[in-house]
């Protein structure tokens, strides 16, 4: 295959990259003057003058430079006899005279302006025809000896002043010259293209040279950023009649002295260097060799060393890549380029390795290979390989090492600056230079030091002990490395970027654990997101910096990474040593980075909008984190540190700038934690803590008998402590802890939904016949579909009895209407039209007006109910949406007011792109559906983007998507109208619906059949309950879906219940016979041990039959049932995904009504234990319990007297249940407590055992989180590592007291008090109910509000008390919450040790001012006392008598007795 050269064939921008380094900040404010503030400071930094640097672009052949010599004598000669006007040579071609005639004014100096501006105007069109007059010299001409002596190329300039393709904004250049086969080429109107500029020029006035240089580094920087082969540039400058070549290598920018083009001597040496570059060879210009551009395939082809794991000498191999994924946009340092690349041509867009192509410092002449990439890398594969550790999620080499030019020369700096390498050094002898340890930010440095404060911005960024030569040695090295990635800002959500950080951290431990490297460079750009088995993974990648470490996993003071995600140690370069701690305070500041700028890369350019728009209406506006970026090192570490100095300014200075959008509370969630787990660990002392030197004590010694001896004044260093073994240790067991529970919660909020292209298949009848009906009416609709849709408007109107498409919907359907423009109305109209159309021909179709193509009688016809605003019973103002209905007869074309009682499926339409909200809006909108229907098993819903179209089936966990549907297409149409009569032909259950539970509208209730198994036999038939609507309704999309009616085996008494239904969905697993989570054999188990124990069992739940739904005599309803013919392959196509946690599923329900709220979107951020790992769709069963007695709610209640009774029974029995029968609860909530009356007096009954598990003889079980928010004790809702206990179960009651005493007990007060609530909140907007936060928040925000109510009885009493209700007997409720919390967490008659909610503290004396740490020194953790069994026996004692105290008093003021 032939390998065009890059000079004749352009390189394509990758789409939707960024060209340029140009960041947040340096596009925020003036954008002129920060770039040339920036070009300012890379020109004093980087420059040194070296009058013979054109010498780089001889051509090595003797021969060439000679014909270079011959060539420049005659132009010279041609071009002085044009200036003089002398005779001349009638040979000299046309373009050659009329050339130098547009440039003899600027050659003679006889341009003279006083404007600098107009004068730089003139001279781009004279350097122009001087270079078009050296081109025409050079024009290819045989030679008589058959050979050639023409040049390579030909040197023709672009059109002048221009903004090219690939430029930042609002940038033009002077001048810039490309490569041509011949002069023929020439067009001055030609705009200028970075991929194909050779070199760019300059132009000024005389006395600008400095101005001339900044802006031409400017420009040069976009060279490298379009060009990847490019290995450095050549630059002109022309101020007047003074032109200077400049070479820009990776650390410098020479650049030669002045040559006047007004003199013979000057003129030539600039045309000698013209000429040079035209015959010189390809690599003299600045590009690599080893990459070329095919311009047929559109591919670079890109030469691979051959330095593999197994073999160090094996020849290069060849990989074929599409554009860069990562570009050199800087112009110093590594000039780092990565590509997606396959070694087979014809699978190049299906690229399988990574080529990483960087000039690292390394050492001339040395074989060390501790700085080696490639050596680290195969080092750490190896040794992981070698534990039997799967390395998928980590970056492996496939081959590597240093470039070559040829067979033999290697690509260095030697190579760049040959021949005069020796002469420059010799001429600066001993410069410093970027130390090594500052090499890794030198193209972030060279953009950020854009803030424009002073010439001493790079003070702290040299280190003053590390120098090297003038011109720092690199080497090419280039890197083909698996598996391949993309970038962060390529993730959907911040939920995929929580993932993908935990996972890249998880391997940085490894990596250092187990194989000894510190990577040192955390980044937002060295971390990669791969997809394995159909879910997201996180790579770390870029071992540049990485570096061995000894057993104490810390290494000597360097300076190492990127500014703006360094640590503050790192940025101030401080003799602590380096440890992954400074890593993790990386990590710290990639999620504060990506959480304010946004995750993707539309969110950051909709960022950089908004800032730029701000910018632009205050001149002294400065964006979020700007101070990170910009400025000296010793800056940016000073900016970090009054940003994190406590939470409070954490949050003010950065959290509260996040992005708003779904997704980023849980990134703000994160980085509070890392935060706090980094920096101010509770777990230990003040003196770790913090990032300002604390006071520790002196030396008062007494001993001493010298009177003018002085207390030594000792302060510590909390970056120092913390790096000691134990607390390291601690805070990084704490920080893998945070990142493993908010991936796994990150997990469950991206992973709701599930994209599966075959999902409508579930709708698929089950009978043969009928999915041969809905074949064959598909196509006939369709058919019918395509005919109407082709006429003219004006044919349309008999289609088989007059049935004709409106134009609303032939817009639609042929996509007429321009994608995006369409309103949602419209598309509804649209959609109503389609769904009427079909129905309407399924029913002539099947009267028999085309009576051969006639199929059987579909169950049902649907059509659209209510587009517009729809009342239901869950929803009482619900969104714009369409409801899809069952009907018997379409015949009429709306049904009028909509409800969901007999809705199917909802419909949500939204302009183009805007799938996430349609999404979102059908969620909100189908939650209603199983509210309203209580036979609800899942739900089916439809969403509308412009013309594309997706199915959505809801079941418990997951909400599975098809692929998109384009209906102007005729797959597509077809595809959704064969979902619609699938519909009309399913079974009832396919709709979603329980064939065992039917609603009987002459009677108004509901028949429902409950399993046959029972306490005395398993195989019994079903029993059948007659129940009016539910008590309970599931008003919640996922989780368990637990309902409850009152129910009766007898229709004339459905009014006279005796009997409770409860019907739920469970987790289970498949196949197994465990039923140590099977509510029905917990229940089966108490009620027989307290038989035995000849206790009565009037107060306690007893199960009279149940088990697992069926839904006919083959099938048992669960998971697979919900999913088939399709499981299998959701499952194939996503295998092993980790879901929602058994333990935290009691409060799915609970949660899922929160969140409607509009509370925060990261409330599951800790509900996640990461050591649950199930299936992609979790297999639940359809089980339902017939339970006695009935009760009636707390609400239905009358009175706190009430209350306090049926609190009390319930607390009785859950005692007893746990003591005799060996089972906590786990849940007590205001749901699972009954009242029942019992020989005229109210009982309370303890119901709802599904979190109930079995205890040892300890009483105690392993720490789980279980319960119902508002009412989780604080260890549970922290999930901590302290065992669980029935102290929290009391604790639990407490809130539930505090609740009812707040909110009242029935319902007519909750609802008069929510009517209060609601007009204060409409008066003040930032008013907030009483315990709102133990509501409304993460779990962990929720625990922190129950602690600051707990932390003693005063503050309990001004924050939770004083808000009870002052109704009669409230203030016997108060007195009970009082109390109990005394009691349970203050217990007087308990060591101090054993009281409150915080943990108690060592006396912390601090001298007279010196800064005061507010955190606390861990000595005894309450909780963790409470639990040992003298303690908790007493509090358990001493809260039954109280609870049998306070119902004594409760009866008595109810009955008049206590007996």
């Amino acid at each position: 295959m032939s390998q065009p050269s890059v000079d004749s064939t352009p390189q394509k921008k990758r789409s939707g990259s960024r060209s340029s380094a140009t960041n947040f900040a340096s596009d925020c404010t003036d954008q002129w003057s920060l770039r040339m503030d920036d070009a300012r400071k890379e020109r004093e930094y980087r420059r040194f003058d070296f009058d013979d640097i054109a010498r780089c672009a001889l051509p090595k052949n003797s021969t060439l430079r000679d014909l270079v010599d011959k060539r420049t004598k005659e132009i010279s000669h041609r071009l002085d006899d044009i200036l003089v006007e002398r005779s001349q040579d009638p040979e000299t071609p046309a373009l050659v005279r009329q050339a130098a005639n547009e440039c003899r004014k600027w050659l003679r100096g006889e341009l003279i302006s006083k404007n600098s501006s107009r004068y730089e105007k003139v001279i781009y069109p004279a350097h122009a025809a001087l270079i078009r007059c050296i081109a025409g010299h050079l024009d290819p001409e045989p030679t008589s000896a058959g050979g050639t002596d023409e040049a390579k190329r030909v040197l023709l300039p672009y059109a002048s002043d221009l903004k090219p393709t690939g430029s930042d904004k609002r940038i033009r250049i002077d001048g810039a010259l490309r490569s041509c086969a011949d002069a023929s080429s020439a067009d001055d109107e030609l705009r200028p293209d970075y991929r194909d500029i050779v070199l760019v020029a300059e132009a000024k006035w005389r006395r600008e040279q400095d101005k001339a240089y900044d802006q031409l580094i400017r420009y040069t920087r976009q060279v490298y950023a379009n060009q990847p082969n490019r290995r450095f540039a050549w630059g002109v400058t022309i101020c007047a009649t003074l032109v200077r070549v400049i070479l820009f290598e990776n650390d410098r920018m020479v650049s030669s002295k002045d040559m006047d083009v007004t003199t013979s001597t000057g003129l030539a040496a600039y045309i000698k260097f013209i000429v040079s570059l035209c015959f010189c060879e390809e690599h003299q210009l600045g590009y690599d060799p080893s990459m070329t551009w095919c311009s047929e395939n559109e591919y670079w082809i890109i030469k691979c060393p051959g330095r593999t794991p197994d073999n160090d000498d094996e020849q290069p191999a060849t990989y074929y890549a599409r554009d860069p994924v990562f570009v050199a946009d800087h112009l110093f340092g590594r000039h780092t380029r990565g590509f997606y690349a396959s070694d087979d041509p014809e699978l190049v867009d299906q690229p399988d390795t990574f080529i990483k192509d960087a000039w690292p410092h390394a050492e001339r002449g040395s074989e060390d290979t501790s700085r080696d990439e490639l050596a680290i890398l195969q080092d750490i594969v190896q040794q992981l390989k070698t534990r039997g550790i799967d390395t998928t999620g980590y970056v492996r080499p496939v081959r590597g090492g240093t470039v070559r030019l040829d067979d033999d020369h290697d690509d260095n700096t030697d190579t760049v600056l040959d021949p005069v390498v020796g002469d420059i050094e010799a001429a600066h002898p001993q410069m410093g230079t970027i130390a090594e340890n500052d090499e890794t930010d030198a193209g972030a440095l060279a953009t950020k030091l854009a803030a424009g404060r002073g010439k001493d911005d790079e003070a702290c960024a040299i280190d003053d002990s590390s120098w090297v030569e003038v011109i720092p040695y690199r080497v090419h090295r280039r890197l083909a490395l698996k598996p391949i990635g993309k970038p962060l800002y390529a993730l959907s959500s911040p939920y995929e970027l929580i993932i993908v950080l935990a996972d890249a951290m998880t391997a940085h431990s490894k990596i250092l654990n187990l194989c000894g490297y510190l990577h040192r460079d955390i980044s937002t750009n060295n971390i990669l997101a791969i997809e394995v088995d159909g879910r997201v993974r996180g790579v770390l990648i870029d071992f540049d910096c990485a570096i061995k470490v000894g057993s104490q996993r810390r290494v000597r003071a360097e300076r190492t990474g990127t500014p703006p995600f360094m640590s503050i140690n790192n940025l101030r370069n401080s003799s602590v040593e380096r440890s992954e701690l400074d890593d993790w305070e990386s990590l710290l500041y990639v999620v504060c980075w990506l959480g304010v700028y946004g995750v993707s890369g539309a969110n950051q350019s909709k960022y950089q909008a908004d800032i730029e728009r701000k910018c632009r209406t205050d001149k002294n506006y400065k964006p979020p984190l700007y101070a990170w970026e910009c400025g000296t090192f010793e800056e940016v570490a000073r900016a970090k540190k009054e940003n994190l100095e406590d939470m409070g300014t954490f949050t003010g200075s950065v959290l509260n700038h996040f992005q708003r959008e779904d997704g980023y509370a849980m990134l703000k969630s994160l980085a509070r934690r890392l935060h706090k787990r980094l920096l101010f660990n509770s777990h230990l002392d003040n003196k770790y803590m913090g990032m300002v030197k604390v006071y520790c004590g002196g030396d008062d010694s007494d001993e001493s008998d010298d009177d003018t001896s002085k207390s030594t004044v000792v302060f510590v260093d909390p970056f120092a402590k913390r790096l000691e073994q134990k607390a390291r240790d601690q805070i990084n067991k704490d920080l893998m802890k945070t990142m493993a529970h908010y991936k796994a919660a990150a997990w469950l909020k991206d992973k709701r939904l599930l994209t599966f292209g075959n999902i409508a298949q579930c709708a698929m009848p089950t009978a043969t016949k009928d999915c041969n009906d809905v074949e064959a009416l598909t196509a006939r609709i369709s058919a019918d579909l395509v005919v109407t849709l082709g006429a003219k408007p004006a044919d349309l109107g008999a289609l088989d009895g007059g049935l004709s498409v409106p134009e609303a919907c032939r817009e639609w359907l042929t996509g007429v209407r321009a994608s995006g423009t369409e309103s949602r109305t419209q598309v509804n109209n649209a959609h109503t039209s389609l769904i009427h159309f079909i129905a309407c021909r399924m029913k002539e179709l099947r009267d028999g007006l085309n009576a051969s193509d006639a199929a059987s009688n579909p169950k049902r016809f649907l059509l659209v109910c209510g587009s517009g605003q729809t009342q239901t019973k869950a929803s009482e103002n619900s969104s714009l949406n369409d409801l899809i209905c069952a009907v018997v007869d379409p015949s009429v074309t709306q049904l009028g007011e909509a409800n969901s009682t007999n809705t199917v499926l909802f419909v949500k339409a939204e302009r183009s792109g805007r799938q996430d909200l349609a999404y979102c809006q059908l969620i909100h909108d189908t939650r209603s559906l199983y509210a309203d229907q209580p036979n609800r098993r899942f739900a089916w819903g439809v969403t509308i983007c412009a013309t594309l179209v997706r199915v959505i089936l809801f079941e418990n966990d997951r909400m599975v998507s098809s692929k998109d549907m384009d209906v102007t297409t005729s797959t597509g149409l077809a595809a959704y109208i064969k979902f619609i009569v699938s519909l009309c032909f399913c079974e009832e259950h396919q709709l979603g619906y329980d064939p065992s539970m039917t609603w009987c509208s002459e009677n108004k209730y509901w028949i429902i059949k409950c399993p046959g198994r029972t306490p005395d036999n398993d195989d019994e038939q079903p029993a059948t309950y007659y129940a009016r609507d539910p008590v309970f309704v599931a008003d919640h999309l996922f989780g368990r879906h637990t309902r409850g009616f009152y129910a009766s085996d007898d229709p004339e008494l459905v009014d006279q219940p005796d009997t409770f239904i409860k019907d739920a969905w469970p987790h289970a697993e498949r196949g197994s016979e465990d039923t140590s989570r099977d509510e029905l054999a917990i229940l089966q188990d108490i009620v027989q041990q307290l038989k035995t124990r000849g206790i009565d069992t009037t107060g306690y739940v007893r199960p009279v039959r149940g088990g697992t739904v069926r839904l006919d005599d083959d099938h048992d309803d669960n998971t697979d049932t919900v999913l088939d013919p399709v499981v299998g392959d959701i499952e194939a196509a996503h295998p092993q995904m980790g879901t929602i946690a058994e333990n935290d599923e009691t409060d799915a329900g609970a949660l899922a009504t929160k969140l409607a709220a509009g509370c925060g979107k990261d409330d599951e951020a800790c509900a996640i234990d990461d050591s649950s790992r199930v299936e992609v769709i979790p297999y639940r069963v359809h089980r339902r319990l017939a339970l006695k007695p009935i009760g009636k709610p707390l609400y239905a209640l009358s009175s706190p007297y009430e209350l306090i009774i049926v609190l009390a029974d319930a607390m009785t029995a859950h005692s007893k249940i746990l003591n005799l029968c060996g089972y906590l609860h786990r849940d007590i909530s205001t749901n699972n407590i009954l009242a029942i009356e019992v020989d005229g007096r109210v009982r309370g009954v303890l119901i709802d055992f599904d979190c109930a598990i079995k205890v040892g003889s300890q009483r105690r079980v392993r720490a789980e989180r279980t319960g119902t928010p508002p009412f989780m004790s604080i260890n549970n809702l922290r999930n901590s590592s302290v065992e669980r206990s029935e102290l929290d179960d009391w604790e639990s009651l407490l809130y539930v007291v505090c609740w009812l005493g707040v909110y009242g007990v029935s319902g007519a007060n909750q609802s008069k008090y929510q009517a209060d609530i609601e007009r204060k909140c409409r008066t003040d907007k930032n008013y907030k109910p009483p315990l709102y936060k133990w509501e409304y928040g993460t779990f962990e925000e929720v625990a922190d509000s129950k602690e600051r109510c707990l932390t003693g009885l005063e503050r309990f009493t001004s924050s939770v008390l004083n808000h009870f209700k002052t109704e009669p007997g409230y203030d016997m409720l108060k007195e009970l919450a009082h109390e109990l919390c005394q009691w349970l967490l203050f217990n007087l008659q308990l060591d101090r040790a054993y009281r409150g909610v915080v943990n108690t503290t060592k006396p912390h004396y601090r001298r007279p001012g010196t800064r005061v740490n507010t955190n606390t020194i861990i000595v005894e953790d309450p909780f963790v006392k409470r639990l040992e069994k003298d303690a908790r026996d007493k509090i358990n004692d001493d809260l039954a008598e109280v609870m049998d105290l306070y119902k004594r008093a409760a009866v008595t003021a109810l009955y008049g007795s206590c007996q």
